[in-house]
């Protein structure tokens, strides 16, 4: 009796050794242990190989030597044989280099064999490699076992990260993401359970191997070895597909080749005949102004292919003589040219009031010093005039110029009130009706640093229209002492910001508190609910007791606003636990509990729309039971947008257990409804912090989706023929048709256990359900798809989650 070691051969990341059993007159079977050569457990595959009848041993390779021992078990299971093997890294490779050398054919077959034989029945598997933001990737994945039993499958799996030298490279405990057990479709009485799975490791980690365990002995070990090349691919691909358009290095070339206007454009431009021709009074404040930045801006504004403005220069440093000696000249050069010379410099928004107090123009427009626009900005807000006659406040879309290349590109939305209140998203070239600031008293120097801020909240309050031209016309330039080149805000101009936020909700009669949010410049608004209305919170619910008493416990034990109710709607539980723990919650006076009948079949519109008929409250929130409250003021969060009579629903930031995003508002750019954001770090500043700031969206997920009595009422509720998807999408839409602001705020964080509470098999039956739903949805709303979300800058990518640049 005999256990051999024969070929030894190295595939990706692992080794493979043919092991023969020889001379055993009775049958036996052969188990593999891993292990250090102190005795510490490895990883190890072992199983048979059909084409030479033997068997094949497969661990990944690490810096160390590693001992590989065989043991031939009788029918009672006592060793009858043993053998073992050490194995170095080195000789490892060497023996590998000479079967390929030779092409030896079973070397070459046994080689990545585990692949292929598929003998194992747990298989690890790498879905994602995701950059975080703390010198971290984080690897997603899933974790697929497979047996006839489902009692075997229902033991306690671990999985182990390892590095080069087997030791843990984990930074934190793996995530469990979602744990399904269920039957193979295919092959009755065979049952799979997928475990999706989130581990941090570091960013030096070049090299891992994942290592899945079961309690269960009849549950082989999962393997999987990452190799560097392999995880620098997975880190390339994460880092392609989520390049958002402000960090492509390749937008200069996509401006200048796709975006920018042409000659032949900028001829076609001045010869048109406008049938309102507004005149534009261009302010430029003058400050130590360097020359030849300012020829640069000067020579931006005459060129421009529509010619009716003035350009007036308030020059606040009297003491830079070639300063004046520029200002003068170019004076000379174009009557268009005005200046106002003033004493001293009085800061940044008295010496623009003295511009706007010499305007003669039809539109007030205003202009940073050392900036430059393009030849047609005057031309394309021209046409936005005569497109809405009504048009009072104007802006366009920008990018920064560094050292003469254009990069940064700011693709803003349309007029996004709910944007502004967290940063001065408008910026430039804010344009207003001279008419409008006629009515307003002009600001003091307490706004300097926010001026601009302040005064798009001013004019817009009394606009009635406001127009963006999605075209980059504005560069704004960085260099040494700029405010584009800022990172840090000074605190006068934070304090600035901050004012101009408060009166805005002062005129606006909104409760609420302005304060500094995350970053500076970025700004967040308290709510105060003024008649502390109740919230009644519609929880549906089939069984998974668990999750609804997690969910239940968050919304008491952590939530700041106390007038709410909570409705736990029963929808087709089977379970006698489930009933105990109902009748319990309404001892306690946790929770209501109603029953609606389904008829046996999963419809959350149906549940959502009874449980709001039931629900005593005029705030009304849907919510899953697969979520857990994390920002205690949440409630407020989400009720104070709806205090205003322009918004119809409110949607919160949702998080993966991993505090990976899984939900910061809803895009419907020309494909299926796609989650904004999803898989970015919690604290992503992707895109100029636009995931951490509320915004006015197309929709929310219902998840966590907020609205009023009145506006559900008035849309007929949630659409019944969406029994599983899309239901809270139509809803929004339908919102939105009425002309009311679909919000999402990222002050409700919660996280949300997605996948734990329902059935989302990628089955056919589930497939061919989700395709019919999104379907409808295209019927019932077709510009989606064929124009774009109107919420989202036609510049991005069609579909991408990740306001990636538009090629």
């Amino acid at each position: 009796m005999d256990i051999r070691f024969e070929e030894t051969t190295r595939g990706t990341g692992m080794v493979f050794i043919r092991v023969e059993a020889v001379g055993f007159e009775e049958p036996v079977t052969l188990s593999a242990e891993n292990t250090t050569v102190e005795g510490r457990k490895l990883p190890v595959e072992f199983y048979p190989i059909e084409r030479f009848g033997d068997y094949v041993v497969a661990f990944p390779v690490f810096g160390l030597p590693q001992r590989i021992v065989i043991r031939a078990h009788d029918k009672d299971g006592c060793v009858v044989a043993e053998a073992q093997k050490i194995v170095n890294p080195q000789v490892a490779k060497l023996h590998s280099q000479i079967n390929t050398a030779i092409k030896n054919p079973v070397a070459l077959y046994i080689r990545n064999s585990n692949r292929r034989t598929r003998a194992q029945s747990t298989v690890v598997h790498v879905t994602d490699v995701i950059q975080g933001t703390r010198k971290e990737s984080i690897i997603h994945g899933r974790v697929s076992i497979f047996s006839t039993s489902p009692a075997a499958l229902k033991a306690t799996v671990a999985l182990k990260v390892l590095d080069l030298h087997a030791q843990s490279a984990a930074l934190s405990d793996v995530t469990v993401l979602s744990d399904e057990l269920m039957e193979n479709e295919e092959f009755p009485g065979a049952y799979s359970r997928t475990i999706q799975y989130s581990v941090p490791v570091s960013e030096k980690c070049r090299s891992v191997v994942l290592w899945a365990t079961s309690t269960d002995s009849s549950i082989s070990d999962g393997v999987l070895s990452l190799e560097a090349h392999v995880m620098d691919a997975y880190r390339s691909s994460w880092h392609a597909r989520t390049l958002s358009a402000d960090r492509d290095g390749r937008y200069e070339e996509w401006f200048l080749e796709h975006h920018r206007s042409s000659v032949r454009d900028f001829e076609l431009q001045r010869m048109r005949d406008f049938k309102i021709k507004p005149s534009y009074s261009i302010i430029v404040p003058l400050y130590k102004t360097p020359i030849n930045y300012f020829h640069e801006m000067v020579d931006s504004v005459l060129n421009q292919t529509y010619g009716n403005f003035e350009l007036i220069l308030v020059n606040a440093s009297p003491e830079d003589k070639r300063l004046a000696a520029a200002v003068d000249e170019v004076c000379a050069r174009d009557s268009r040219i005005k200046v106002k010379n003033l004493a001293a410099n009085e800061g940044i928004t008295l010496n623009t009031n003295e511009g706007i107090k010499m305007a003669s123009g039809d539109f007030v427009a205003f202009f940073d010093h050392d900036d430059v626009i393009e030849p047609d900005l005057l031309y394309w807000y021209t046409v936005g005039i005569n497109d809405y006659p009504e048009t009072d406040l104007l802006y366009c879309d920008e990018d920064k110029l560094e050292e003469d290349h254009y990069v940064a590109p700011h693709f803003k939305p349309d007029w996004n009130p709910d944007l502004l209140t967290g940063c001065n998203y408008v910026t430039h070239m804010l344009t207003v009706r001279k008419a409008i600031l006629d009515t307003l008293e002009l600001p003091g120097k307490e706004f300097d640093g926010a001026q601009d801020y302040n005064m798009t909240f001013r004019v817009s309050e009394k606009a009635r229209n406001i127009y963006h031209s999605r075209r980059i016309l504005y560069h704004w330039r960085i260099h040494p002492g700029s405010t584009a080149a800022s990172s840090k805000a000074k605190p006068y101009t934070v304090e600035a910001g901050i004012r101009s936020l408060q009166g805005h909700l002062d005129r606006m009669g909104i409760s609420g508190r302005a304060k500094s949010a995350n970053l500076a410049n970025y700004y967040r608004i308290d709510y105060e609910l003024r008649e502390n209305p109740l919230i009644s919170i519609v929880i549906p619910n089939k069984d998974a007791v668990d999750l609804l008493e997690r969910c239940i416990d968050s919304i008491v034990e952590k939530s700041t606003y106390a007038n709410f109710e909570i409705l736990v709607v029963e929808n087709n539980s089977t379970d006698s636990a489930t009933f105990a723990f109902y009748d319990k919650l309404e001892k306690s006076g946790r929770a209501r509990v109603i029953n609606v009948d389904t008829q046996g079949k999963f419809n959350f519109s149906k549940v959502v729309n009874e449980g709001f008929t039931s629900a005593k409250g005029d705030y009304l929130l849907m919510l899953n039971n697969d979520t857990e409250v994390i920002s205690p003021d949440w409630l407020q969060a989400l009720a104070g947008p709806l205090s205003r009579e322009d918004v119809g629903a409110v949607g919160a930031k949702l998080l993966f257990p991993d505090k990976t995003i899984q939900h910061a508002g809803v895009t419907i750019n020309r494909f299926d409804p796609i989650h904004i954001g999803e898989s970015l770090p919690e604290d992503s500043t992707d895109y100029f912090n636009y995931l951490n700031m509320p915004q006015d969206l197309s929709a929310v997920t219902g998840a966590c989706l907020m609205t009023t009595r009145e506006v559900f009422d008035s849309v007929g509720g949630l659409d019944e023929s969406y029994a599983a998807d899309f239901n809270d999408i139509d809803f929004c839409l339908k919102v939105g048709g009425r002309g009311l602001r679909i919000v999402y705020t990222p002050f409700a964080l919660l996280t949300h256990y997605e996948s734990a509470s329902r059935d989302v098999s990628e089955s056919p039956k589930r497939r061919l359900l989700q395709a019919v739903e999104n379907g409808r949805l295209m019927q019932a709303w077709p510009s989606y798809w064929a124009i774009g979300d109107p919420c989202l800058s036609p510049n991005f990518m069609p579909g991408s989650p990740y306001k990636q640049l538009g090629w």
